[in-house]
């Protein structure tokens, strides 16, 4: 089943994400930002879920794009930059 860019991007705001929350830089901000998004996730799951809607297409919608949004959210990883390599001058010298 293939979401909308509408669909994913209101799981993303029901979970209180940005597009740029996708862009983190330290681990800190990860742990953080992984922590919010279950937290609300579980809040959203137990509005959403097919025992209380009774069925509803819509919500059953909804529920499976947050759970498309949380799988990216806990694949998320840190990745540091490339060292800087250093540039090393050799000079040959002919007679």
């Amino acid at each position: 089943m293939e979401l909308s860019d509408a669909q994913i991007l209101a799981a993303m705001h029901r979970l209180g994400l940005e597009r740029s929350d996708f862009r983190v830089k330290t681990s800190e901000a990860l742990i953080a930002l992984q922590a919010r998004a279950r937290k609300a996730y579980r809040k959203a799951v137990a509005e959403l879920h097919p025992d209380k809607t009774a069925g509803d297409r819509e919500k059953e919608l909804q529920l499976i794009a947050l759970g498309v949004v949380m799988e990216e959210v806990q694949a998320l990883r840190v990745v540091e930059p490339p060292a800087k390599r250093k540039i090393r001058m050799r000079f040959s010298v002919r007679m």
